[in-house]
This record gives structure tokens, sequence and C-alpha cells, in this order.
């Protein structure tokens, strides 16, 4: 029994061993096949990660290569685009301007030979007119003198008998006296170019005051000159305060009722063209018409004009009708229109500087108004500025101020001649409301105030390129755009863009813009790229001054 017992708790631990190996081995066998299934699984994983990451980069790498593709595509094309229109437009302006030039050369030389024409008539017809009348003063005058000759010569025949009863050679006194008189008449002649006939002057500075109500006065003094026809010659003329200088005045008959007059070296100013426009005569000469003038200068503060040539038309009344101005410089021409109160303006000029400082020089200048004595109307005025033109109106008068105001229409400027270290190219248009006002005129154009739109087409900005802003590189270069529009407002020398739009391609940036008295220049953008690949935006600060414009994130 106790044999049978022990081999039964022998086998019975041999069993249980087993087991426990058994199950050992099992657990063993499961452990190794769970942690091969899990290295296989990690690698799986492992392997299906990085696929998957390299097809992402993959994908990326497709995405950002097709991007800069369409980006460099669409800057291609815009490039393209801009280079035919620029072609386009240098052309165009190119024929235009030659049919410009040639049709403006046709014009002067034909108005310069009318005025030539009319001018020669006119004058001959005053010398005619001059001499015929002082030849007729002259044959009244000396009738009864003549006369009174006749009937006190003796007859010929006694005065014959005489001479043939004379003993000796006969007297040859015929030469001497011819000599004789030809020296008096030479020496009279000349005496009077320069005896002055100062007793005149009272009467003359009365009769001229009368007829441009102001003060007048003749200064040089009064002379006759009978060549190269008989005239009157005051110098040294002046009216009112110096409003108006004369140099030399020609009246062609009377002194005091000439028939017609010749100025030359005129000094005007503003007031003083009033004066001379806006003057309604006391007394009337029926026999004036025509005043011509030369070497006319008008002294303005507000812009720089040539010496002027011209004539002015009288009419019955003894009132100018039409008065033609005109200059070889810049071939300026100015006609004025008397109209009742008020005058009609019409004005061109190849080069025009305004103010007088020269702040901007106009090409190919035309204006035409009105003028009362009150104010100036400009209802069109057009010129050429930076390449483009420049229109608009104009209104000005003096109250307690000077005040100018009106509106004012751009198109096609270039941009890069205004502000050539911000724009590298670009079409400018725009359209605005102005006023300036001030105590003197000379200052009207200091402190404008404008307040409008405007828009740059196919420009170039300096200093930035908004694709690498988009990436985040700020090193410079420069941004081709399509358009960039906003309103705007220029007060106190500081100007104010409270809206500004840019679209460059796949590339946008909106935002706004200061530009302070000092040119000092503060900003923000924020700057877009929209496509079907990608969207992708960066904020853009803009500081510097109108010089060089600085940007940065």
């Amino acid at each position: 029994e106790a044999e049978e017992k022990a081999r039964k708790e022998a086998e019975e631990k041999a069993k249980r061993e087993a087991e426990d190996k058994a199950r050992k081995a099992a657990e063993d066998k499961a452990r190794q096949e769970a942690e091969a299934r899990a290295k296989k699984e990690a690698e799986e994983k492992a392997r299906k990660e990085a696929e998957e990451k390299a097809k992402r980069e993959a994908e990326d790498k497709a995405r950002k290569a097709a991007e800069e593709k369409a980006l460099k595509a669409a800057e291609e094309k815009e490039r393209q685009e801009a280079d035919a229109k620029s072609k386009k437009e240098a052309e165009a302006k190119a024929r235009k301007d030659v049919e410009e030039k040639a049709r403006k050369e046709a014009e002067e030389k034909a108005r310069k030979e009318a005025e030539e024409k009319a001018r020669e008539i006119a004058e001959r017809e005053a010398e005619e007119r001059a001499l015929r009348e002082i030849e007729e003063e002259e044959e009244l005058e000396q009738r009864p003198q003549k006369v009174a000759e006749v009937r006190s010569r003796p007859e010929a025949a006694p005065v014959a008998h005489v001479v043939e009863k004379l003993p000796g050679k006969p007297l040859k006194l015929g030469k001497p006296i011819a000599i004789g008189l030809l020296l008096i008449l030479v020496i009279g002649l000349a005496l009077v170019h320069v005896i002055s006939f100062s007793g005149k002057i009272p009467q003359i500075e009365k009769s001229a005051g009368a007829l441009l109500q102001q003060s007048v006065k003749v200064n040089g003094g009064v002379y006759f000159s009978l060549l190269p026809q008989p005239h009157w010659r005051l110098e040294g003329v002046s009216v009112g305060d110096g409003q108006i200088k004369l140099g030399k005045v020609k009246l062609f008959g009377d002194s005091l009722n000439p028939k017609s007059i010749e100025l030359e070296t005129v000094s005007l100013s503003e007031e003083g063209m009033a004066m001379l426009l806006f003057a309604r005569p006391e007394v009337k000469n029926a026999g004036l018409r025509r005043v011509g003038v030369s070497k006319l200068k008008f002294e303005s503060k507000l812009a720089v004009f040539p010496e002027f040539d011209g004539s002015a038309e009288i009419g019955e009344n003894g009132q100018w009708q039409k008065i033609v101005l005109s200059a070889t410089e810049n071939r300026t021409k100015l006609e004025l229109l008397a109209k009742g109160d008020k005058v009609g303006i019409e004005f061109s000029t190849e080069t025009l500087a305004i103010p007088a400082q020269a702040l901007l020089t106009f090409k190919d200048v035309e204006a035409n108004g009105q003028v009362d004595r009150n104010e100036l109307t400009l209802t069109e005025f057009k010129g050429r500025l930076y390449d483009g033109t420049l229109g608009g109106n104009l209104r000005l008068k003096r109250k307690q101020n000077w005040l100018a105001e009106g509106e004012v229409n751009a198109k096609g400027l270039e941009i890069a001649q205004m502000f050539g270290k911000v724009f590298g190219g670009g079409k400018l248009d725009g359209k605005a409301s102005y006023l300036l006002r001030s105590e003197n005129v000379e200052k009207l154009f200091e402190t404008p105030r404008l307040e409008g739109n405007f828009a740059i087409h196919n420009g170039i900005l300096l200093g930035v390129d908004m694709k690498q802003v988009i990436k985040g590189s700020f090193n410079g270069g420069t941004t081709l755009f399509n358009d960039m529009a906003g309103n705007f407002s220029h007060d106190g020398g500081a100007t104010q863009f409270p809206g500004i739009n840019i679209t460059a391609g796949l590339i946008s940036a909106a935002g706004k813009a200061d530009v302070l008295a000092d040119k000092n220049v503060q900003g923000r953008f924020e700057v877009e790229l929209k496509s079907s690949l990608m969207k992708a935006r960066a904020n853009l600060n803009v500081s510097g001054t109108t010089a060089g414009l600085k940007f940065a994130r």
C-alpha cells in the first residue's frame, strides 16, 4: 500500500510537471506568436506610415511645383499682356504724337500766315488812313498861305525885263539857295525827332485817363516823328499805381484823337489786365479802330507766360471788341472777346508752368472760359502731364482771400515719373475735386485740399515681391500688378488712403496707408494667395518715405 501510494504520488507529480511543461510551452509559443504578430503589425504600420509620408511629401512637392508653375505661367501671361499693351500704347502714342505735331504745325502755319496777312492789311490801311488825314490837314493849313503867295507874286515879264538890263554876268544863286534850304530841312527834321512837346502832356494824360478810368502819367516825354510815317511818340507811360507800364506809345493822327495806336514794351499785372479789360470809356473816339502791341509781358504770380505781340479791335463806342495775342515762344495764343460785362477766353500753348515756381509743367495746353470783375471761370482746361493728360475746370475768385475750386481728371499719367522710387511703371487714372485758398495769390498752391479716387494699371511696385511675402520672405524685389485702386484725401500736406486694393495675378492685397506732411509713410496690408491648389495669407507693414518704401511682416 505504501508503495502503491508512493507510485501514484510520483505519477501524479510527473503528470503535473508534464502539464506545467506543456502549459509553459504553449504559453511560450503563444507569447512568441504574439510578439511575432506584434512585430509584423508594427513593421506593417511603420511601412504604411512611411509610404503615407512619402505620398504626402510627393503630393506636397507636386502641389508646390504646380503652384509655382501656375504662378510663373500667370506672371508670364501678365508680362506678355503688359508688354503687348505697352507696345500697342507706345505705337498709338507715337502715331498720335506725329499726327498731332503735323496738325499743330499746319494749324500754326496757317494761323501765322493769316495773322501776318491780317496784320499787314490792318497796318497798311491804318498807315494809309493816317497819311491821307495828315496830308489833308497839311493841305488845309497851307491853302491860305499858297493863295496869299500867288496874289503877292509880281508878274514875270517885268522881272525878266529887269534881269535882261542888269549889267555883267547873270547871278548864280540857285545852287546855294537849294543847299541852304536842304540843310535847313535836314536840321529841322532831326530836331523834330528830339524836341519834346511837354506842353501836350497834361492834355494827353487827361484824355488817356478818361479812356482807361485810371490815372495816367507820361514820365518820359512827348515827341513827334516823321519817319517811317508821321506820329506822336510817348515814352515812359504808367497807368494806375504801376499796374500797367508802357515803354513807348505811338499815336498816328491827332495826339488827342488818334486813328491808330501802337504800344511797345508793355508790362502788365493781373490787376492791370483787369483795368484794361473792364474799362468803360467816358469819351468816344470814332476814328480809332485798332491798337497794336509788341513785347507785352504778363507779370502773373500764377503761371509763367512768354512775351506777346498782338492787336485789339476797337468798336465805334470806343471800347475794345476783340483782342488777339500770340507768342512764337511755345506757340502761345490768347484770344479775348468782349461779351457785355464778361470777357470770353480762349488760350493755347505748347508749354505752361503752374504756378510761377514751376510746380507742374504742362504740355499742349488748351483752355476756354470767361472772366468778369469778380471771377475767372474756365469751363474746360486740359494739357499733357507725365506722358498723360490732365483736364478739368476752374473757378477763381477773390473776396477776403483768394479761392480756387473745381475738378480735375487724370488719364494715363506715367506713375514712375511722379514717384520713381516707389513705382517702376504704370498708368494712373483718377478724378478729384480740389480747393485752394490763400491770402496771397502766389501762395495759392501751397496748401491744396483734394478728395477723389485713383487707379493704377499694369504697374510695378518697387521694394517687395508679394509672392515671396506669401512664403515668408522679405528680401526686396518687385511686384508686377494688374491694378491698384482706392480713394484718397489730401489736406494740410498729408494724404490718406483709407482703402487700397491690389490685384497681381493669383495674389491680391488690401489695406490702407497714410503719407504724412513730412513724406513719411505708414501702412498695413493683408496679402492673400488664392488658387485651386492652395490658399495662404500674410500681413505686410509699410514704412519709409515717398523717396523709398520699406516692407516688413
